[in-house]
């Protein structure tokens, strides 16, 4: 079953727009996410649960974003973004972490997205899901409102509608939860062998549970499912509306 919409004939398209007018948005980067987990780890983990939902509930899952917003400074004349000056631990200096190459002003991406927005409306979308990087998920939400008057759309997260907070979908930046997850949908990427092998020493980049200890496809599956099962639930709450 094709479910990327990328991929999909017009008439094709039609079809599952007709049967279920959702559309699923990867809010990607590319982003260092510790020495183990591709940079593309913010839209692999997405895609891959949008791909299970289009499957299960219906809808086509859109082409990941590649840039967003987040955290940005400026020291002595060099720029640094997101986890090259957060989260640093015991008197680390901002550093730029390699490949990490994303960064997108907010109030441009606001636009960009509400460029998106108002396409998909016209091709037949009724309800949007969009979810992954961090600060690009915070940006949607609080807009969801504004959004949903101004394009006549549902706009929808996954933050917070699985209760238990372990559990949540992308709740870390490449620690046990995003590892997990990786591990459960693009296993062949992660490459835990290139993490410290000292316990003490803490991986680069890395927040949250520590992923050498926690981290596991199994867990990964649990976290993935009880999102789906979440998800599928208020989807059709929402498409009973329409």
């Amino acid at each position: 079953m094709e479910t990327l919409y990328q991929r999909l004939t017009p008439d094709a398209l039609l079809r599952r727009l007709q049967d279920v007018p959702v559309a699923y948005l990867p809010l990607g980067t590319l982003e260092y996410h510790g020495p183990h987990l591709p940079l593309g780890s913010d839209m692999l983990q997405p895609i891959g649960l949008f791909s299970e939902l289009a499957k299960v509930v219906g809808g086509v899952v859109l082409p990941p974003l590649a840039l967003g917003p987040d955290e940005a400074t400026k020291i002595d004349g060099t720029a640094f973004y997101g986890m090259d000056f957060e989260f640093l631990v015991g008197g680390e200096k901002p550093r730029r972490l390699p490949g990490s190459a994303y960064y997108l002003d907010g109030p441009v991406f606001q636009r960009y997205v509400e460029g998106m927005l108002k396409q998909l409306g016209r091709a037949g979308v009724r309800v949007v899901v969009g979810h992954g990087h961090g600060p690009s998920t915070d940006l949607f939400v609080s807009k969801r409102g504004v959004w949903e008057y101004q394009f006549g759309l549902k706009v929808l997260t996954l933050h917070g509608i699985v209760p238990e907070s372990e559990l949540g979908f992308m709740i870390d930046h490449a620690g046990a939860n995003e590892t997990s997850i990786m591990l459960a949908t693009n296993p062949e990427l992660v490459k835990m062998e290139n993490l410290p092998g000292n316990p003490k020493d803490w991986p680069l980049g890395i927040m949250g549970a520590d992923p050498r200890v926690y981290a596991s496809a199994e867990l990964g599956r649990r976290i993935i499912d009880a999102n789906l099962s979440a998800t599928q639930r208020l989807l059709r709450e929402e498409l009973a509306k329409l």
